[in-house]
């Protein structure tokens, strides 16, 4: 602390004692620069297969193939689902919450969820119905599948 005065010194401590509260990063679309929502349309860039964050107008600019040249696409919401469930999957696993799964879901999204899937869940698939139950409560979903076995 060479020249410093005792004020400055006593100063600095007290910034470092009480940090101001810092304000929270604001995310931006990657595409026009408008601040974006924490839940915000996302489109993969087809040449790197990288994610972009963009606003809704940007996302809906690419849900046809034809913009761009057909270089973005539109990541449909089911595609982010399935990823999320994949994380929060292997995450019981690894707390050895379970050591079979049985898969339930519409054709449709066992296609996108089979193309998530890590090996390692892979491997715990001991069942697959591809029957779309999401309008049913968990009681009978549970008795549903139970009269499947």
């Amino acid at each position: 602390m060479t020249g410093d005065s005792p004020g400055d010194a006593l100063g600095r401590l007290r910034e470092l004692l009480n940090p101001r509260p810092r304000t929270p990063l604001e995310e931006r679309c990657e595409l026009c620069g408008v601040p974006i929502p924490p839940e915000h349309r996302h489109l993969v860039n087809l040449e790197t297969r990288s994610l972009l964050c963009v606003c809704r107008p940007c996302g809906l600019l690419f849900v046809s193939g034809g913009a761009a040249g057909g270089k973005y696409r539109t990541v449909p919401e089911r595609h982010l689902f399935a990823r999320d469930l994949v994380k929060v999957l292997l995450h019981a696993h690894n707390e050895r919450k379970f050591t079979k799964l049985c898969l339930v879901a519409s054709p449709e999204f066992l296609g996108v969820l089979r193309r998530v899937l890590t090996p390692q869940l892979e491997a715990l698939v001991s069942r697959e119905i591809n029957k779309d139950y999401t309008q049913l409560g968990a009681a009978e979903l549970r008795e549903r599948i139970r009269t499947l076995h």
